[in-house]
């Protein structure tokens, strides 16, 4: 039970955080993106339900992330392109902080039961502390990218990011880091 909820709520902060990507991309001057929500135009399959689905039954629960589908923003629109794509980049893991202080919130409050609010808490948290990883496909490797502007360095970055994903697998660095998570979580909900 615990693994669908990982896995369900995993997927609708996906897709809720690209969408809100998308709309404040729309509010620095992208006039050329659709705002209707449309949950599965930001659904890669293999990102956002193959490979977070196979993580967290295969780990039972341990292991949570995915990525949303890659979706086009002109950033031409932008009266100010860096400093725009910057917070258009930076919205994504506000978006996520959010959720684990709203979760938090409405635990203390009462309205949602403690064991739901740890994992809801936990899955927030992991994609918030996941996107400060200077990896592909994470945030802050978009940071580091608009930073840097070199597209060489974009495509080793890819192949270094998935050999460290693979060293921390094979070194079981995600049970420690799941179990973090938890503690952290239990925290804060109380």
């Amino acid at each position: 039970m615990s693994v669908i909820i990982i896995f369900l709520s995993l997927v609708l902060s996906i897709i809720i955080s690209a969408h809100f990507k998308i709309l404040f991309a729309y509010l620095l001057g992208d006039k050329t993106l659709n705002l209707k929500f449309n949950p599965f135009k930001y659904i890669d399959f293999f990102g956002t339900f193959l490979m977070p689905f196979l993580l967290i039954f295969i780990s039972k629960g341990t292991i949570f992330f995915g990525y949303p589908k890659r979706y086009y923003i002109n950033y031409y629109h932008f009266k100010k392109p860096r400093r725009d794509i910057f917070f258009v980049i930076l919205i994504s893991l506000f978006v996520y902080l959010f959720f684990v202080i709203f979760f938090v919130f409405i635990s203390k409050v009462g309205f949602l039961p403690k064991n739901l609010s740890i994992v809801l808490v936990a899955v927030n948290l992991s994609l918030f502390l996941f996107n400060l990883l200077p990896l592909y496909p994470f945030s802050f490797f978009e940071i580091l990218n608009l930073f840097l502007l070199n597209k060489i360095v974009f495509l080793k970055e890819k192949i270094i990011s998935f050999l460290i994903f693979l060293i921390l697998l094979y070194f079981n660095f995600f049970s420690f880091y799941s179990r973090f998570l938890i503690n952290i979580s239990t925290l804060l909900v109380g």
